[in-house]
């Protein structure tokens, strides 16, 4: 068994291997996480190179702000040499030895399947079907019921359908951009295009297509106005027609709806002005507020976004690949979903 520390940091009692705690703190790809009774268990990947065999494999880190709480799993989880030294997290080294040697696997595939409900890269644009949702919530459903005692006798919330934070009226503010609304863009003269794609946690999973070409904008100008038209390509989850998001630029703001155009299911959008802002570098395709919500706030800065997201797409094909060949189902923890097999031979 692998050694575990015990410390304190922050104000709250911080248990886990020693190279873990320091993935922790740079930030990157966001972990593999389990909210539990007095604090939240945290499976960090140790770069944007992602590894669940490895990463998963190793015993959590758990970050408890409420020990008395915790104390209830803690020996079944990491063994009762952490549990007797909670209070007093001096930074003492304690083998990892589960008192309930199935339990860390249990709770890591669990964490896992939550990991990828929220951050699989759904896209038809790069041909990564996506996963049912009620196909991965039925493989889930056992593992929640032997999970009760990290959650004081209740089972673990299962993923579903994300509770949006509508954002209020002020998210939208200059949603048609300077200028007055003048109606439906003439023809005009196509000053600059451009394709980009989103930060997945500006937004709720499987709204917007998840490929880095998603969202496609233009810029036309007619008769001393200028356009600035927006669209995204929609991800597999259905939306209502009152549905709005925000494409932003500097000096420009676009409201987009959901819609269907000659390529599908799509969001679009058009701002009008009368002046000539600098054509846009990127675009960012956001629900205002949804980020700090839904505690994605500072979750893979702008610098770091793209390098982590080729990796999960990266590891998405991998699993696809991996779920395709029946004979080699894989390590318990990490093998293939049954959601990942079905999205694996449906069509997309």
């Amino acid at each position: 068994m692998s050694m575990l520390v015990v410390t304190r940091a922050d104000g709250a009692v911080v248990v886990g291997p020693e190279h873990a705690m320091g993935a922790l703190a740079n930030g990157g790809t966001p972990p593999v996480t389990l909210a539990v009774a007095g604090g939240v268990l945290v499976w960090a990947w140790a770069d944007d190179d992602l590894d669940p065999d490895t990463t998963l494999a190793q015993a959590p880190t758990a970050m408890l702000d409420d020990v008395a709480a915790a104390q209830d799993w803690v020996w079944a989880l990491y063994g009762p040499g952490v549990a007797e030294v909670l209070d007093t997290p001096d930074g003492q080294t304690v083998t990892w030895d589960p008192g309930q040697d199935w339990l860390p696997q249990c709770a890591a595939r669990f964490a896992f399947g939550t990991w990828l409900s929220a951050w699989w890269p759904a896209s038809t644009t790069d041909g990564i079907p996506a996963l049912d949702p009620q196909v991965l919530r039925a493989e889930m459903e056992p593992l929640a019921a032997r999970l009760d005692l990290l959650f004081a006798g209740d089972e673990p919330p299962l993923p579903s359908a994300t509770d949006v934070p509508w954002p209020v009226a002020s998210g939208y503010a200059l949603a048609a951009g300077p200028g007055d609304v003048i109606g439906p863009a003439p023809v005009g003269v196509t000053v600059s295009t451009g394709v980009c794609g989103t930060r997945w946690s500006d937004l709720p999973a499987g709204w917007v297509d998840a490929s880095d070409r998603a969202v496609s904008w233009r810029l036309l100008q007619d008769l001393g106005h200028w356009f600035f038209q927006v669209r995204a390509a929609a991800g597999p989850t259905t939306v209502t027609d009152d549905a709005r998001l925000v494409a932003d630029t500097p000096g420009r703001r676009v409201e987009l709806h959901p819609d269907r155009d000659s390529f599908g299911r799509c969001w679009i959008g058009e701002a009008v002005g009368t002046t000539s802002d600098p054509p846009p570098v990127h675009v960012r395709v956001h629900l205002p507020g949804f980020a700090a919500q839904a505690g994605f706030a500072g979750v893979a800065a702008d610098d770091g976004a793209e390098r982590w997201q080729a990796s999960v797409r990266a590891l998405a094909r991998a699993r696809l690949d991996a779920a395709g060949i029946a004979s080699t189902p894989g390590p318990a923890v990490t093998g293939p979903w049954r959601a990942e097999r079905t999205a694996r031979t449906d069509d997309y």
